[in-house]
């Protein structure tokens, strides 16, 4: 019973609770020295007498009521955090399932849409849904179309963006690479990194950056610091970015790799090509392969939807 107790104990982040597996193997420790030293020395010493016997008993009575205390709190405690542990688990079903259910609606709204889009946005964006496992990247999608599906890249990185967001009570950061392909690329950075840590720092659970490819190159950089594999800034968010192609379409006949290989090479042109103005004072074929390991997790291709409205996505 106390080998179960003190490992959950042991095994919890909470400092508090730590120190009790410590007292008690304090107290333990001191009562099995003291019971060792009687018994070693007992040939030496006299015979205690009645009022010998007392100061004994007295810490006997005392070892025993701090044993039973220290025993009915970690008991309380254990009660305590199943009930917490029950609470966090039937919330990340609920919202599990209001993402899905929100992904379904947007999954028969956009039929034009390759299966396998909403089948690898589902696994990468549930991930950050289980608050009770442990975040080590945030989930991030890279959403690529031609020209001609330009409108339905655009509602789609917001719909994505917003079902993840709405199913835990959470709002979006949105950024558009077009309001800001003319302007100084430091400034951009610095924009850009307020905008997503102000975000995230206020509750919000996800960002969809729309035209990245229209970015000063350098200021892409900054996406160092909100993907990264293992030092993401925030970990329990996704990033849902999107990429609109110099190319009329994409042909449904490229593979998920001639796809990733497309937007790769498109990229590169874009950010390191000396038609770019400044584009070397920020950007290199170095930092832009570590940049594209960070954020090419799933570079997913849309394609045009007929039936949206002029005005709205839905």
């Amino acid at each position: 019973m106390f080998s179960v107790l003190l490992y959950y104990c042991t095994s919890t982040e909470n400092g508090l609770f730590q120190l009790f597996p410590l007292i008690f193997l304090s107290l333990v420790d001191f009562k099995v020295n003291k019971l060792c030293f009687e018994t070693l020395f007992s040939s030496c010493l006299l015979p205690l007498s009645i009022d010998d016997r007392e100061p004994q008993n007295g810490f006997h009575k005392i070892w025993t009521l701090l044993l039973g205390l220290l025993i009915s709190v970690l008991l309380l405690y254990v009660l305590w955090s199943g009930m917490q542990d029950g609470t966090s688990s039937r919330r990340d079903a609920e919202v599990l399932q209001e993402f899905r259910a929100r992904m379904e609606k947007l999954e028969n709204t956009y039929q034009s849409q390759d299966p396998s889009l909403w089948r690898k946005a589902r696994v990468s964006l549930e991930k950050p849904l289980n608050s009770s496992r442990v975040h080590l990247q945030p989930a991030i999608l890279l959403l690529t179309a031609g020209q001609e599906a330009e409108k339905a890249l655009r509602c789609l990185g917001n719909e994505i963006a917003n079902a993840f967001a709405s199913s835990q009570n959470a709002t979006t950061i949105s950024i558009n690479g077009v309001d800001k392909a003319v302007r100084d690329s430091d400034a951009v950075k610095e924009e850009v990194d307020k905008e997503l840590s102000s975000g995230f720092s206020e509750g919000k659970k996800v960002a969809v950056v729309h035209r990245f490819e229209s970015l000063p190159a350098g200021s892409t950089l900054i996406f160092y610091k909100y993907c990264d594999h293992e030092n993401a800034a925030y970990k329990d968010v996704a990033l849902v970015l999107t990429v609109l192609l110099d190319e009329q379409s994409l042909r449904k006949s490229l593979t998920s790799q001639e796809v990733e290989e497309k937007v790769r090479d498109f990229l590169w042109a874009k950010f390191t090509s000396s038609d770019v103005p400044s584009s070397y004072n920020h950007m290199d074929t170095d930092k832009l392969s570590g940049l594209w390991s960070r954020i090419s997790h799933h570079v997913l291709p849309v394609w045009p939807e007929k039936g949206l409205p002029l005005e709205g996505c839905t």
